[in-house]
């Protein structure tokens, strides 16, 4: 067999180095014209143009490269100049990413590609093990995303401890833009009004979602808060001025213990003044979001 020669060679020194150990070692000629590898040849990437190969260049055309940072044939046949690879070289290639197995990967489609095998992936609808390393599959994400969709809890009542007598009842808030609504009137005394909104059922809150509007004067201020079971206290969450539209508010903060006890939570529009009875509060939906 005749040995077989770089048409050039590359400009880095560790390059030359194996580009010579090709043509001196392990790259010849068969009879019939054909590049025949006799040992393996391990290297980082490799480029085939025409009749060429290029180790360790910069060429774009062709280019193998980087895969799992190498490139390796066994000892296999490179037919009608090096741009095709015989038989198991991909396979073998396979098997550098995985134990034991002989899949093979298109790099192009990524046929053939096995999560767990070829990166560090990981199967895990809830990400419980919350890894810096693995790679998710789209499953896993979709799953954990679908599993986190956020829910509403509507109201299965409501107390009045100060105000008018209104107009509507607790299924008047239980659905958004419905055309039903729950009308508060004011009172002279303090506060204007003291409503409470009950929920059951509950096993955390991340937050409220609510469409209202309060039809007062610009001094007159409410107050929308939540209860605190283990401080004994009401928490503000939005502070209403005056308005002559509805408006929606969806607020998410971090989940507390607090706000829960034995699945009861509730929710109030409080007036922090002295009432005028000319003055409403219309309340179109109102629900915990968990």
């Amino acid at each position: 067999m005749s040995k077989y020669r770089f048409s050039k060679h590359h400009k880095d020194t560790d390059v030359q180095q194996i580009q010579r150990e090709i043509e001196d070692n392990l790259v010849s000629f068969d009879k019939d014209g054909n590049i025949v590898l006799t040992k393996d040849i391990y290297c980082r990437d490799i480029i085939t143009e025409a009749s060429s190969i290029y180790i360790g260049s910069k060429k774009p055309e062709n280019k193998l490269e980087n895969i799992s940072n190498s490139l390796y044939f066994n000892s296999v046949k490179i037919v009608s100049g090096p741009t095709t690879v015989y038989e198991a070289v991909l396979a073998d290639h396979a098997s550098q990413h995985e134990d034991g197995g002989s899949d093979e990967i298109d790099h192009d489609s990524l046929s053939g590609y096995v999560s767990n095998e070829h990166l560090p992936g990981i199967d895990e609808d809830d990400m419980a093990s919350d890894s810096a390393v693995y790679v998710p599959t789209q499953q896993s994400v979709k799953a954990y995303v679908d599993n986190k969709e956020k829910t509403f809890t509507i109201p299965d009542s409501i107390t009045v401890n100060t105000g008018g007598t209104p107009v509507g009842s607790v299924t008047d808030v239980q659905s958004l833009l419905d055309g039903n609504v729950y009308n508060l009137p004011e009172v002279t005394d303090f506060p204007g009004f003291d409503v409470e909104f009950v929920y059951s059922g509950i096993t955390d809150i991340k937050g409220i979602g609510v469409n209202f509007y309060y039809a007062g004067l610009g001094a007159h201020q409410v107050t929308l808060d939540i209860y605190d079971y283990n401080g004994t206290k009401w928490d503000s969450l939005i502070l209403i001025a005056s308005a002559v539209t509805y408006s929606y508010r969806y607020v998410e903060f971090p989940t507390n213990a607090n706000y829960v006890n034995s699945g009861a939570a509730k929710l109030r529009f409080y007036h922090t003044t002295s009432g005028n009875a000319s003055h409403n509060l219309y309340v179109d939906f109102i629900a915990l979001l968990s």
